[in-house]
């Protein structure tokens, strides 16, 4: 996992690179900010996003999307169409970021 932080944008990209990381660390997190009475909680359709997130992210952590008769692949396909086109960002790759002259600092946590 690594943090991107750049110095001419004032934004900063949270990169997670291995599914264990996702179902032990990040889904937990949220789960966590949902049931708490935060600032800023998940709610409405990012809601309906993460819970797609989070049944894909268990498919493919149970290595499901791979059996042969293509039961969890047809199960993330179904979740692909059930997500939102307009929200489906995908941030640079590491190395991207580790090769891009505009960043300050790279953590890894």
């Amino acid at each position: 996992m690594w943090i991107c932080c750049y110095d001419k944008r004032s934004i900063c990209e949270f990169i997670v690179t291995r599914i264990d990381h996702i179902v032990e660390y990040v889904i937990p997190f949220l789960l966590r900010r949902r049931s708490r009475a935060e600032k800023n909680p998940i709610v409405g359709s990012k809601y309906s996003n993460f819970i797609i997130f989070k049944q894909a992210a268990l498919i493919i952590k149970s290595k499901e999307h791979l059996n042969p008769d293509r039961k969890g692949l047809d199960k993330l396909l179904e979740l692909k169409k059930q997500g939102s086109a307009a929200s489906s960002t995908t941030p640079p790759a590491a190395e991207q970021c580790r090769r891009n002259s505009t960043v300050a600092k790279i953590i890894t946590i």
